[in-house]
């Protein structure tokens, strides 16, 4: 399973929060790909929008938590609607 949150910085509210469970982060079982969907009903809501802080864990099957994915997160708003 996997999880991506995001965050002003480390320890404060969680900003946004995606989950496979939601079928938002898919794990693509021909190939090593991690398909990461950002819903727009989440991030519309987002009020942040430039040097955030994201991870993303997996946790096997075994309960072991692996972190591939880290680093800073900028939500570029869309111009045209």
């Amino acid at each position: 399973s996997g999880k991506l949150q995001v965050r002003a910085d480390y320890g404060s509210t969680v900003l946004l929060e995606l989950d496979s469970a939601d079928s938002e982060i898919v794990f693509d079982s021909v190939s090593p790909n991690i398909v990461i969907k950002f819903p727009n009903a989440k991030t519309t809501a987002m009020t942040t929008y430039d040097g955030m802080k994201y991870d993303l864990e997996i946790t096997s099957g075994a309960g072991l938590i692996t972190r591939p994915l880290k680093g800073t997160f900028k939500l570029d708003r869309e111009i045209t609607v």
